[in-house]
């Protein structure tokens, strides 16, 4: 974790994924940060982007919804932690009047992991942390996650033990992946996918590895 503040922002900045941040902005501003196109609905930067940018766009859409034209500080306000969200792709934000504290997506993928690792049936999470540009660090199998203010969204990768309820297994994962990030870092992981690719039988060893 550390703590500093962020750049100028610069017109056509992009998400680590590529996504045009005005773009994203738009389609807060138009009321449809709930709607996600095919690249949004697999993005986990996107979903963490559209989820705190609606948030922080909270203060100026109640404005319009009394029609008084929006006074310029509310404004102001919502497009500066806007556009500060883009110079810390790999960290979540947390602010207060006292500044900012950092906090790196690899403790969000950790924390993700360590989770969903202490789930009864969940035999392997791995993790790996995609780099803007392209790169990654770690195995296939995988913790992703898109940061975006006080935003993160999670896509998880696991292996469950043969004969366990998948679908109620999943849900178990998101519930502790969501207590555990919330509780360690004060971020909100505003989405939580998970994958499960494999099965192994119950008394089969696994080795697991960071």
């Amino acid at each position: 974790m550390t703590t500093g503040h962020g750049s100028r922002y610069r017109f056509g900045e992009r998400l680590p994924c590529g996504a045009v941040v005005e773009d994203v902005l738009a389609q807060v501003a138009d009321g449809h940060a709930a709607r996600r196109n095919s690249h949004q609905a697999g993005c986990p930067h996107c979903q963490a982007a559209l989820a705190e940018y609606d948030r922080l766009w909270a203060p100026v859409r109640e404005v319009a919804d009394v029609a008084v034209r929006p006074p310029e500080s509310p404004l102001q306000a919502a497009l500066r932690r806007i556009r500060g969200t883009v110079h810390n792709p790999t960290y979540g934000v947390l602010a207060d009047d006292d500044g900012q504290t950092r906090i790196a997506a690899r403790v969000v993928v950790v924390t993700a992991r360590e989770a969903a690792q202490d789930v009864p049936g969940v035999r392997v999470a791995l993790s790996r942390l995609h780099r803007p540009g392209g790169g990654s660090v770690g195995q296939e199998n995988a913790v992703r996650v898109g940061m975006a203010g006080q935003s993160t969204a999670i896509v998880l990768t696991v292996a469950a033990t043969y004969g366990t309820d998948l679908y109620e297994l999943a849900e178990r994962i998101r519930i502790a992946v969501d207590e555990q990030v919330r509780a360690v870092t004060g971020l909100e992981p505003v989405a939580i996918t998970i994958d499960i690719d494999d099965v192994f039988a119950a008394h089969s060893d696994i080795a697991l590895s960071d």
